[in-house]
């Protein structure tokens, strides 16, 4: 995996970045064509190539993945890992331009009307359109407050001229990390990124990956009108706990609150009450913030907030047994557990510990979740806020 990693300025940046990816995974130089770039990962004995974007707070990456198999299950000698690294700096480092030196420009031109098509699919996902807008009308800061892939006019709107003198400024300045799970040999494998890796040499940054917004004066509320069988109704609560120290009661919180099938939203409002289709919390570390989704009645709509607050309280109040924090605690942990046999998980992980300057493994993270106590999840509990709520109003036709 080789991300490259900067704090974008902009929701045209953002659209920039996602939009490179497109490009880059399309064709290079040597191979010009979707089908020859295919047709080579089938000569790496099927390699799995791809590259996309990620987002930690306010860290946004392209991120190269390349998946290859292991050299000892293979027939003859071949180095697969150095013509993996060949490859992936041929798609990064030399792309298709034209004469101009501009990204080719029907490439370019079929990637952009294929991405901005894609981002309205995903808009045209009820759920993900009510998160986006409460997203949007929450934050404060632009890039936060747009999506991680930018808009459907912002990318439609890019200058092909203008995304690839960012494509190079990308790659000359945006801290770059390299990270290989596998059987290898580290000192050799080190040997064949210098040898295969044309990428200039430059100094780590030290990155603020937390975004920390003020508290709003006061609950924006949005409502929204349109034709559909089920309303969905959102809120964004503002934690403000404290990183490292209340991490773990944070995502115990999460839990307990709505982010598993034993949950207060989940039991209550939906199982007990009635009164949603779904119920569920997620949690965003990075900025502090826990997004509430419901797909509910429209008419009820008042009705579930009260309950959604009332299931704030009952925990800020310890309204939940020893029992119940210990099963949180292993549905964390289980999840975990699934996650250990995953290369990718695996180097996820590794990113994310770079950015954060911290050692991080699986024993460490389990005993840290298991010393948490009933006391810091109310905690972390009274520091919620109710920020925003965005009503999609379904009216039936």
């Amino acid at each position: 995996m080789i991300s490259f990693s900067r704090q974008a300025q902009s929701a045209k940046e953002l659209a920039m970045r996602t939009l490179i990816t497109s490009v880059l995974e399309t064709a290079s130089a040597k191979y010009p064509t979707q089908k020859q770039l295919a047709d080579h990962l089938s000569y790496l004995y099927g390699a799995n190539f791809g590259i996309y974007i990620n987002r930690y707070g306010r860290l946004n990456q392209v991120i190269a993945s390349l998946t290859l198999a292991n050299d000892r299950f293979l027939k003859d000698d071949t180095n697969l890992l150095a013509a993996g690294l060949d490859f992936l700096n041929e798609v990064l480092v030399n792309p298709l331009l034209d004469e101009a030196g501009l990204f080719d420009e029907k490439i370019f031109t079929l990637q952009q009307k294929n991405l901005a098509s894609y981002i309205k699919s995903i808009q045209d996902n009820k759920r993900s359109y009510v998160a986006m807008q409460i997203q949007s009308a929450y934050y404060t800061d632009v890039v936060q407050a747009t999506p991680q892939m930018g808009t459907p006019e912002d990318v439609l709107a890019l200058d092909r001229a203008e995304v690839t003198a960012y494509y190079h400024q990308m790659l000359a300045q945006d801290e770059v990390l390299i990270t290989i799970n596998g059987e290898v040999d580290p000192m050799q494998v080190e040997a064949d990124c210098q040898a295969s890796l044309n990428l200039v040499a430059r100094p780590a940054q030290k990155w603020q990956l937390y975004y920390q917004q003020a508290l709003l004066p006061a609950v924006i509320r949005k409502v929204e009108k349109q034709v559909l069988n089920q309303s969905k109704l959102d809120f964004v609560f503002a934690l403000n706990y404290q990183h490292p120290a209340e991490n773990y009661a944070a995502i115990l919180f999460n839990t307990l609150f709505g982010a598993s099938p034993l949950s207060k939203l989940f039991v209550n409002i939906r199982e007990k009450q009635s009164m949603a289709y779904y119920a569920s919390s997620s949690l965003n570390a990075f900025t502090n913030s826990l997004l509430i989704q419901t797909g509910i009645e429209g008419r009820n709509a008042k009705k579930v907030e009260m309950l959604v607050l009332e299931q704030l309280t009952s925990i800020i109040a310890g309204d939940f047994s020893t029992q119940e924090l210990q099963m949180a605690k292993e549905e964390i942990i289980t999840a975990w557990e699934s996650q250990l046999d995953s290369q990718g998980n695996d180097l996820n992980q590794k990113n994310l510990n770079h950015f954060l300057n911290r050692q991080s493994d699986y024993a460490t993270r389990v005993a840290k979740l298991q010393a948490v106590t009933k006391a810091q999840v109310q905690a972390v509990a009274q520091k919620a806020r109710l920020q925003a709520v965005y009503l999609l109003d379904g009216q039936e036709d």
